[in-house]
């Protein structure tokens, strides 16, 4: 039986849904692989007996007794350690290192200060491996101590599938319920089980300053999607979080660069997304990703580009960086992309993913 919901939106079982060239019933997407969580300290966050998967993505979150370097190596060789089989560039808070021969570290920072990480990777036969992440640390607490921002490239050397992946403290410990979860993807893939569940889908229903996804179930792990179109005057898009209701509170701290250039730094009442202002019609897309600890600042790592206007003619724009919201002692469960400038959103909407 096919039932008609609003919207011709259509829900019947999965042999009475149409096959638009995927395998019947099949949504595919990120499937969780392995996940490992500390239950004391220790000196590895490794995962085995990976499926081999064209792609992994990668979030980590993990705590540290004092300062080290975050490593990552594959498949048990440990020439991560010497860089024979292993090269990266790094960059922190702008600072760029290319390392022919490396360590493969993918972030440092201040002594006890709780790292969130997402990666990816191409796990391509027969090919070096492939690697992209973006990290931020939290530094100290309070809207005084600015995260810090890592950007990770690197690869290794390895042609073998990639079976393992482990996570690792240069010197000492990762704190208990330091966490790291593989998700995998393939082209071929016809399950069901998408790690990312939908928890909000909200258009902006009528032209204003704010494009608010309403409260949703809160998850450990966020990825916000959102797009917005200004009109007829200027704007500046921004992101605010909160517990039911968005905090407009000074309790954000955010480094970021505009088009490459230098980091700035603030505490605010929203985390500023735009690399400048949106001129009449133009529009802008944010991509962020949140590690959601009720009980730890809130460490988001994202990025923004803006259309720069119409036509091939006006080059885009972009922004990226590292907040956090101070607060302790609730979860994130609503977000919302404001406009700051002059004019008003007269389109848009606001998407969010989440996972324990």
């Amino acid at each position: 039986m096919v039932e008609w919901l609003a919207g011709n939106r259509i829900r019947g079982t999965t042999a009475e849904r149409p096959n638009f060239g995927v395998p019947s019933g099949s949504v595919a997407g990120w499937k969780e692989l392995k996940r490992k969580k500390l239950g004391v300290d220790g000196n590895s966050l490794e995962v085995t007996g990976l499926d081999n998967k064209q792609y992994y993505m990668v979030l980590v979150y993990v705590n540290r007794s004092a300062g080290s370097q975050a490593r990552i190596r594959f498949n048990d060789d440990t020439s991560a350690g010497t860089g024979t089989n292993y090269a990266d560039r790094l960059e922190t808070n702008g600072s760029n290192t290319p390392n022919a021969a490396s360590n493969c570290m993918i972030a440092s920072g201040a002594d006890g200060s709780p790292m969130f990480t997402t990666g990816y990777i191409a796990n391509l036969s027969g090919k070096e491996k492939l690697m992209i992440s973006h990290s931020a640390t939290r530094e100290g607490t309070g809207t005084g101590n600015k995260p810090f921002v890592y950007g990770f490239v690197g690869k290794w050397t390895g042609t073998d599938a990639i079976s393992s992946i482990n996570f690792y403290p240069s010197t000492n410990n990762f704190l208990a319920d330091s966490e790291i979860v593989v998700l995998g993807y393939d082209p071929d893939d016809t399950h069901t089980d998408n790690f990312w569940e939908e928890l909000a889908d909200v258009p902006l229903s009528s032209s204003g300053d704010t494009i608010s996804s309403g409260v949703f179930t809160a998850k450990k792990y966020l990825w916000v999607q959102a797009w917005a179109k200004v009109s007829p005057a200027t704007g500046a898009p921004a992101f605010r979080v909160g517990n039911t209701t968005v905090s407009v509170d000074t309790e954000y701290a955010t480094r970021a660069s505009s088009n490459g250039n230098a980091y700035d730094q603030a505490a605010s009442t929203s985390i500023d997304m735009a690399p400048a202002f949106i001129q009449n019609n133009e529009t802008c897309f944010v991509n962020i990703f949140i590690i959601n600890n009720a009980s730890e600042e809130k460490i988001l790592v994202w990025n923004s580009t803006l259309s720069g206007g119409s036509g091939a003619g006006n080059e885009t724009k972009e922004r990226r960086g590292a907040s956090k919201w101070t607060d302790t002692t609730d979860q994130i469960n609503i977000v919302s992309l404001i406009n700051a400038g002059s004019g008003d959103f007269s389109d848009g909407t606001i998407k969010v993913w989440g996972h324990d």
